[in-house]
């Protein structure tokens, strides 16, 4: 059973596509359901939650990501649509979809050793690229990331 139908995508989200050519769904977590969907302006993401605590979540995915897409240079999606179905205690994110290869795939690709070498410094330059990042200052002053004693992690205001 797919995780999505598509008759259950709040309208706002369905006019703001005006049409849906197909959708598909890649290995994720378990915290949403999420759909790549391609239509014929290109490709979305679709993320779902469902319950108070994940749709909280999806929340404040939206809220950092819009955050970080304002206040940084760095390549994160914009999110074109956030509804909230409190009757239905569900949330829909519609963002920009990035393609790309998770790094394990593209070292298992290669066997240059060289390439994989490079491969590796590329991904070290852009993670520093990321810890390079000031926390723009609406997180910092709004979001205070914590660990609880359960090892999950929480946002405290």
């Amino acid at each position: 059973m797919q995780p999505i139908r598509i008759e259950e995508i709040p309208n706002e989200i369905k006019d703001y596509l005006n049409g849906i050519h197909s959708i598909w769904f890649p290995p994720q977590g378990s915290t949403s359901d999420v759909g790549i969907i391609e239509n014929n302006q290109g490709s979305y993401v679709l993320k779902r939650a469902k319950g108070e605590w994940f749709c909280s979540w999806l929340k404040k995915e939206v809220l950092v990501l819009n955050c970080l897409a304002e206040e940084t240079t760095l390549p994160v999606p914009k999110i074109k649509i956030f509804v909230e179905q409190k009757q239905k205690m569900q949330s829909w994110a519609l963002m920009e979809f990035i393609a790309g290869e998770t790094l394990r795939t593209v070292l298992n690709k290669e066997n240059n050793r060289e390439k994989r070498r490079e491969i590796i410094y590329k991904f070290g330059h852009i993670l520093s690229q990321i810890h390079a990042t000031p926390c723009p200052s609406k997180l910092n002053a709004q979001s205070i990331l914590a660990r609880s004693d359960a090892d999950s992690w929480r946002f405290y205001h």
